[in-house]
């Protein structure tokens, strides 16, 4: 048994090192988060995504397409629409804001200010930080990374924006918990 757990050990690491593993930090989950985001935003026209940077040498709108297609459907609950341009009468508070290759981590909080003044920087992997936010208030944020994805297209790119989006929209919220363990979910 011991063998076994020193040789997952030894393991785990050349694992987490390999260029296309996607690697997520642990979901920052804010009290305010309820699974019933969805709701309300599919039946008002959908979730704004604010995008901050390109990894890539692609047009911007190529990337945000990219997008916005990888985070329809990959998550649960109601399904809702992603847009980056909202239509004129867009009224929803919620917003996903993605910023690519930051130089360090930032807070939700930074990121779900209007005007968060972070500068995208480059690098040889894809990183990005995410939050959903209800207007300037985080309600959930995750921190992702891949190596060797070439364009928006590609298919570890797409899937870590994938996980990052399964990760904003988690099915319940543990703040919203009942001590019977009975919690508001999709």
């Amino acid at each position: 048994m011991i063998r076994k757990l020193l040789l997952a050990l030894v393991l785990l690491p050349a694992t987490a090192c390999s260029t296309n593993t996607v690697v997520l930090s642990p979901t920052s989950l804010y009290g305010a988060y309820t699974p019933t985001v969805l709701n309300y935003a599919s039946t008002r026209g959908g979730i704004l995504v604010d995008v901050t940077g390109n990894p890539f040498d692609a047009p911007q709108e190529d990337l945000e397409q990219a997008i916005t297609q990888s985070m329809t459907g990959a998550h649960f609950g109601q399904r809702v629409a992603f847009v980056t341009t909202p239509p004129e009468d867009f009224a929803v508070p919620y917003r996903v804001v993605l910023v690519f290759d930051a130089a360090q981590h930032h807070t939700e909080l930074k990121l779900c200010r209007f005007d968060h003044g972070i500068a995208p920087q480059t690098g040889e992997k894809v990183r990005v930080h995410a939050a959903l936010c209800a207007n300037e208030s985080p309600l959930t944020g995750v921190s992702g990374a891949v190596g060797e994805a070439r364009d928006p297209g590609d298919p570890h790119f797409r899937h870590l924006i994938r996980q990052i989006t399964l990760n904003l929209f988690p099915p319940s919220n543990p703040d919203h918990c009942s001590d019977r363990g009975n919690c508001v979910r999709f």
